[in-house]
């Protein structure tokens, strides 16, 4: 407003309730009931089962998720929430362990480790995992369309 940027009388009209919530990292105690809730709709949109063994599996990663600084925020979260119900609905897995949490979400593993984590499949294999969508297999690999596209051709 100050520096003419915004219309002042615009501001009043959307600042009628302020909010101040502090960023992820500093409420550690919602992330796992978050990545639970994120996880279970992401499955339900997926027509895919939300089980005890994947309850367990996200208490037992429940340190891997607390030590990461969730640079993206909640959205960051519920993202890696999604990726992670795409896996689970094409490949259900009981065993929903802190080291494969690492291996599918590079970046809890990044974070810990400071060094690269390795991929699950080349660009190829997943666009033969899912039969040919290219969107579900970026998505997959946890990159964008165009850097998929990218590393399919090389």
């Amino acid at each position: 407003m100050r520096q003419g940027q915004f219309r002042r009388d615009l501001f009043y009209r959307l600042s009628i309730l302020r909010l101040q919530l502090p960023p992820l990292r500093e409420r550690v105690a919602d992330i796992l009931p978050l990545a639970e809730s994120f996880l279970k709709v992401s499955l339900a949109a997926l027509s895919a089962p939300f089980s005890a063994a994947l309850r367990q599996g996200l208490q037992a990663s429940e340190t891997v998720l607390m030590h990461y600084d969730w640079p993206g925020n909640i959205r960051e979260l519920r993202n890696m929430m999604e990726r992670l119900a795409l896996f689970l609905s094409v490949e259900p897995t009981p065993d929903l362990t802190p080291q494969f949490m690492q291996l599918l979400l590079p970046e809890l593993a990044r974070e810990s480790a400071k060094i690269p984590a390795p991929r699950l499949l080349t660009p190829q294999q997943a666009l033969e995992k899912f039969k040919g969508d290219k969107t579900a297999a970026a998505n997959y690999l946890g990159i964008s369309r165009t850097t998929f596209w990218r590393r399919l051709k090389n």
